[in-house]
């Protein structure tokens, strides 16, 4: 039991320090809007990784896939859970619907090594999600970026890059991720249009 402790708290202290480093400026790399529109380009292959891959990474990845159909770039998702066919939440199911998004048939597929070597572009949505892909990928950190920096909001908030993880919270969180999310998505179509 005192191992699982300390091991929670040796995974939170990674997580604010990578915080701490984004926000003084020390680490801009992952959040830097002109890297990712620089990194993606004709034929990229772009995965989009969060915590289960129920919610926020199907939803990219569909929005994506559905905007660029016959561009050449190839769109997929995958969760850091170890868990393969978990369904998306009702309300995610319900919320993506809103958005003209099906997310009925989606089923949840962990990350893994070839996965994450076959993608160009790998899109997290926290810094648990960095920290987590860093522990298991970290020789492909190159390739990792947040997804919401290519809002460009500057609006001023500590973490203003991180996509909150609606799972098991209420429709009004799961409405305001998911138009952060398929609005940065649409930002990253227009690179690719572009």
């Amino acid at each position: 039991m005192l191992s699982s402790y300390l091991r929670d708290g040796r995974t939170r202290l990674g997580i604010e320090r990578h915080r701490l480093a984004v926000r003084s400026g020390r680490e801009t790399r992952p959040i830097d809007p002109a890297r990712i529109r620089r990194a993606i380009g004709p034929n990229s292959r772009v995965l989009f990784v969060c915590t289960g891959n129920v919610c926020r990474s199907p939803l990219a990845e569909r929005a994506l896939g559905a905007r660029i159909d016959g561009t050449g770039v190839r769109a997929e998702s995958a969760g850091l859970l170890d868990r393969t066919g978990r369904e998306s939440p009702a309300l995610s199911v319900e919320t993506a619907a809103e958005y003209g998004i099906d997310l009925s048939t989606h089923r949840s597929t962990p990350v893994g090594r070839e996965q994450v070597d076959r993608n160009d572009l790998v899109f997290v949505m926290d810094a648990r999600n960095y920290h987590a892909f860093a522990s298991r990928f970290g020789d492909s950190l190159g390739k990792v970026y947040y997804l919401k920096p290519l809002l460009e909001r500057a609006d001023g908030e500590p973490n203003a890059y991180e996509i909150e993880d609606p799972h098991r919270k209420d429709a009004e969180t799961f409405r305001r991720v998911f138009d952060e999310v398929t609005d940065a998505v649409e930002k990253l179509a227009r690179v690719i249009d572009s």
